[in-house]
This record gives C-alpha cells, structure tokens and sequence, in this order.
C-alpha cells in the first residue's frame, strides 16, 4: 500500500499506492454491507426452525458466535496466506466466498445449513 521513495539524501518519503487504498476501502465497505444486510434478517431466517421466542435467540447468538469464532481462528491463516499469494488475490477470495456464504445462508432449508453459510 506504500511506496518508498528515496532521494539522494538520506531522507525517505512514503506515499501511499492509491489504487491499492481504493481496492482495500472498495473490500472492506463491500464486507460491512453483506454483514449488515444479513445481522437484521437473521432472527426472521431462524424463525421457522425454532419454537419460541427464546430458543430463538439462543439460536441467532449461537450463529453469531460461530461466525465470531471463524473469523478469530480464520485470520491468522489469511493472514499466512496473503503473505505468501498477496493480499488482492486474497481478498478477491474472500469476497466470492462471502458472497457464496450469503447466498447458502439466504437460501437455508434447515438449521445446520445456516450454521454451514
């Protein structure tokens, strides 16, 4: 994301890599829309599949949890991985699989299948 420029003194200048700053904002805002699309509707996906009102929320906390915890056990690979392959291939991954896991949540069909997207 920055670019060293170095002059013939000893003073260094960085800059940053536009292109590189537009792809990481374009990532990160195209994350938190698919994140904030879903939180809402969550309780109304899970609905058919509980019988009261508090399993539901167990069940809706159970679900965030789960994707808390993959995204905490996740990163650290991610992060492996886009040191070794760089980050925008990466993060071009990441985004077609989140994009896949909304649509295997949106579509569902039973319980474990919303746990799976």
């Amino acid at each position: 994301m920055f670019k060293s420029r170095s002059h013939h003194t000893q003073n260094t200048e960085q800059t940053i890599d536009k292109h590189a700053l537009l792809f990481g904002l374009i990532s990160v805002f195209l994350c938190g829309i698919g994140f904030s699309i879903i939180a809402p509707v969550v309780p109304f996906l899970v609905q058919p599949y509980t019988s009261s009102p508090g399993e539901q929320a167990i069940v809706v906390t159970l679900l965030t949890s789960v994707y808390a915890f993959c995204v905490f056990f996740a990163s650290p690979v991610l992060g492996a991985l886009s040191d070794k392959y760089g980050r925008r291939p990466l993060l071009l991954v990441c985004l077609l699989g989140s994009a896949i896991g909304y649509l295997v949540f949106g579509i569902g069909g039973a319980l474990w299948i919303l746990f799976a997207g």
